[in-house]
């Protein structure tokens, strides 16, 4: 099945973006505020040594043909419709204030937006050195940077890192682009933007950075209710597992107001974040009268006889392994400053730490991904190791 941009210029107002400091992440719901607090926070990082690996169960209960059938993956038409704005806007400028323009993009976004916004209007993309080049061949590895058009670097964390020898690049860079007399267009994730400019004194050369605007409750639930109806002709009904309220397409727009506001809270207003997080709760009823029901895959067809139904259940933490927890939170802010990592790179990164064990625990409790383009951060797993990271003391991205 094509997918089709479902995130419609609807969503789009007069200011599609905003500067990193406007974000503030949805807040919780009172109710969650004072039930949840200390439950929420305890779990990470925990001591017990008869902890799971991960709080609640995966998505075995529901087959990966059925999830791709009513939750497939969503075009990111809302960043891309907002980006084009901004950006067009920018470059009407005859005069703007800054001949740069800095996009931070929010984590564990496999979407990348500018390369894709660029690659449509024809402009020339910087392409990045290996990141092995970057120690081996150093500043030869930049080469000349283009004297006319308009120069678009999509991923700044992919010149740089996290070494001895793996911040000159990035700084001889930054500086050229600095001298550089043409038009400049820089993305890069959070992670990676916190850690250069306090690393590489990014900030003193690129101009005020500027982010999309966070997904509330009411953008949230505009974007699913598309999702509900466009994904499949042949529709479902979303069910809370707890009460059995319907939250699409609902009546009872109250109960889809605190299902959302939950959701975009827990998911500190990133998109897709909520996405992976709302596919990773889909469940599947098990009857007791079907061989079927004692399985946890569930088809097309035992769908339809539930009267496609899908259950939604509560919003769940990730839990760490229990075991090697520093040495967890090294490879997991590691993976986020660099947006993903060979596992070659990851040794070059942390070469003190015997680290496979560890990755192989963080892949198996489903906090990494270990795809062809390498280690990264799962995005359903972001809100847990953000909050793991914070409450450690590590430093990290820009998000209240």
């Amino acid at each position: 099945m094509d997918r089709k941009d479902l995130m419609t210029d609807t969503f789009v107002d007069d200011r599609p973006l905003i500067t990193l400091d406007q974000y503030k992440s949805p807040s919780t719901p009172a109710t969650d505020t004072a039930l949840g607090l200390f439950a929420r926070f305890k779990p990470f990082f925990g001591k017990d040594d008869d902890a799971p690996m991960m709080a609640c169960v995966r998505l075995q209960e529901t087959s990966s043909d059925v999830l791709s059938e009513f939750v497939g993956p969503p075009d990111c038409a809302t960043p891309r419709t907002e980006l084009a704005a901004d950006l067009s806007k920018w470059m009407g400028l005859q005069h703007p204030a800054s001949r740069m323009r800095l996009i931070v993009i929010p984590p564990c976004n496999d979407n990348d937006v500018i390369a894709s916004w660029a690659s449509d209007q024809g402009h020339q993309i910087l392409t990045p050195p290996n990141r092995r080049a970057l120690i081996d061949d150093g500043l030869n590895s930049i080469g000349e940077l283009p004297s006319k058009g308009l120069i678009v670097i999509p991923k700044l964390e992919r010149w740089f890192i996290r070494h001895e020898s793996g911040l000159v690049v990035v700084r001889e860079l930054l500086g050229r682009l600095k001298q550089s007399q043409v038009r400049v267009v820089v993305g890069c994730n959070r992670s990676a933007w916190s850690y250069l400019s306090r690393m590489a004194g990014a900030a003193m050369i690129l101009p005020t950075p500027v982010t999309f605007r966070p997904f509330d409750a009411e953008r949230l639930e505009e974007w699913f209710e598309e999702l509900a109806t466009n994904e499949s002709t042949d529709p479902v009904s979303f069910r809370l597992s707890g009460s059995g309220e319907t939250i699409l397409s609902s009546k009872d727009d109250s109960t889809a107001d605190d299902y959302f506001s939950r959701l975009a809270a827990h998911s500190l207003g990133i998109p897709w974040v909520a996405w992976h997080l709302w596919r990773r709760s889909i469940r599947t009823k098990q009857t007791g009268n079907s061989k079927v029901a004692q399985s946890k895959s569930r088809s097309k067809a035992d769908l339809q006889n539930e009267q496609k139904t899908l259950w939604v259940a509560a919003l769940q933490d990730y839990i760490l392994p229990n075991r090697h927890e520093q040495d967890a939170r090294l490879i997991l802010q590691a993976l986020l400053i660099h947006g993903s990592l060979s596992h070659e790179e990851l040794s070059l990164v942390l070469p003190l730490m015997s680290s496979h064990h560890v990755l192989a625990g963080l892949v198996g409790a489903g906090f990494v991904e270990d795809t062809t383009a390498g280690l990264r951060c799962a995005a359903a797993a972001y809100p847990s190791i953000h909050a793991g990271l914070l409450a450690a003391g590590f430093p990290t991205d820009e998000l209240k």
